[in-house]
């Protein structure tokens, strides 16, 4: 490729950034993230459980245009560049943070993991769903 192409090329690669950047809206960007209720489950049972139910939690994107809006944490659209950030072990009892959050900005929650030998519970307590049989 001559070098007159190579510098056509890097021009027009330069304007259509340019173009793109323009464009960006910045009344979408993020300025704050909520959460407005938590997981209708926060505990988990070790060696039992294998991931976290988010289901029943709703977080807040507010925006630097001054609008919000209210998400479902189960919902796989959450919003643009918003995660949700899970490091929790059920190998092992303990209390692990789940964040809400996009770049710098985040909420979070607590979840606990417990040890059914603790509370003298054995595996066969356990009923479907792993809830406790009455």
């Amino acid at each position: 490729m001559g070098k007159r192409k190579m510098q056509l090329c890097f021009i027009l690669c330069l304007m259509l950034s340019l173009c793109f950047i323009s464009s960006c809206d910045t009344g979408l960007q993020i300025v704050g993230i909520q959460i407005v209720s938590y997981p209708d489950r926060l505990v988990y049972i070790k060696d039992v459980d294998t991931e976290i139910n988010l289901t029943g939690g709703v977080f807040r994107v507010d925006l630097k245009e001054g609008s919000s809006h209210s998400y479902k944490m189960n919902e796989e659209n959450r919003g643009v560049g918003v995660g949700i950030s899970k490091k929790e072990d059920f190998s092992k009892e303990g209390v692990y943070k789940v964040s809400i959050g996009c770049l710098n900005i985040e909420d979070s929650f607590p979840i606990q993991v417990l040890s059914l030998e603790d509370y003298g519970i054995t595996q066969d307590d356990i009923g479907p769903g792993g809830f406790l049989d009455d």
